[in-house]
């Protein structure tokens, strides 16, 4: 069975273009990807657009770097059950899919 990746968009439209040059349309409220690296990367990307042009649904949104999130973790634990909201963001189901 081969690799799938969901991805939740959000409010970014238009193309991503990865660190090799391929450009993903994430216009789409769910996209798919062939691996977990390029939904990583996918997902990275997106929160750098938003934190550069601004989210539409949230005027105070600053986007937080896998690697931040961990070293918050590491230092201060899991308070607020980052990891395992993360987690469920892989694991639920896209919208309409059975």
């Amino acid at each position: 069975m081969p690799e799938i990746h969901v991805l939740k968009t959000g409010p970014v439209a238009g193309g991503i273009t990865l660190d090799d040059g391929t450009v993903v349309d994430v216009t789409g409220d769910y996209i798919s990807l062939p691996t977990k690296e390029m939904a990583d990367e996918v997902s990275h990307k997106i929160g750098l657009r938003l934190s550069q042009d601004g989210h539409p649904d949230d005027p105070d949104f600053i986007y937080t770097t896998p690697e931040e999130l961990q070293a918050m973790i590491d230092q201060h634990g899991d308070p607020i059950g980052a990891q395992d909201y993360a987690a469920a963001q892989v694991a639920a189901p896209a919208e309409g899919s059975n």
